[in-house]
């Protein structure tokens, strides 16, 4: 130590004690500032915890509605159907031509608001494309939906209204052929 002590006087001891002391004053004030950081970020995580789980509780899971009726047709194709001349096979009076053709017996509402079925009615619904009818009562209901919403709420909510009052509710898809055959035997199946 003797030598030590020669090379280094007095005074660059001190500075250098000094100098360690504040550096582990510094490093002391860092560990203090992030166990601060950490508490803060601990408290700001069980705020938000908290917040998301209120929010769920005053906003539950949807209810993602389902059909109350799921219909496992069982129809021959009409093979004797008389075809129609309305080129859209998707359209509402391509529906009715083919009805009016092939089933003389059935009457045909077209847009009728689900509303007149006396139900209590959602937000989302949508109006009966074709209501079928034989001597007034109501015997079908027919929406015309397309192919890639087919399972909106407006379209399962309105279809359900229509089972509970007692009328069998179908779909066809606009974007499909609908034959004559086809559309005429899944009718007769239905309302005979």
């Amino acid at each position: 130590m003797g030598l030590l002590d020669k090379l280094f006087s007095k005074e660059v001891k001190d500075k250098l004690d000094s100098l360690a002391k504040k550096v582990n004053e510094a490093l002391d004030d860092i560990k203090e500032n992030i166990d601060k950081k950490e508490e803060e970020a601990k408290e700001a995580a069980s705020s938000v915890t908290e917040t998301v789980q209120e929010t769920a509780e005053e906003f539950p899971e949807p209810v993602i509605p389902q059909l109350k009726v799921k219909r496992k047709e069982v129809f021959s194709l009409f093979e004797e159907a008389v075809g129609s001349e309305i080129e859209d096979r998707g359209s509402a009076a391509y529906f009715e031509d083919l009805i009016r053709k092939n089933l003389p017996e059935i009457t045909v509402e077209k847009n009728v608001p689900v509303e007149t079925l006396g139900q209590e009615t959602p937000v989302k619904r949508a109006d009966i494309d074709l209501m079928l009818k034989k001597d007034g009562k109501p015997m079908l209901a027919i929406f015309l939906v397309p192919k890639n919403l087919y399972r909106l709420t407006k379209y399962i909510n309105s279809m359900n209204i229509c089972e509970d009052a007692g009328i069998p509710a179908i779909r066809f898809m606009k974007e499909f052929s609908n034959e004559p055959a086809y559309v005429t035997g899944r009718i007769k199946a239905l309302i005979a």
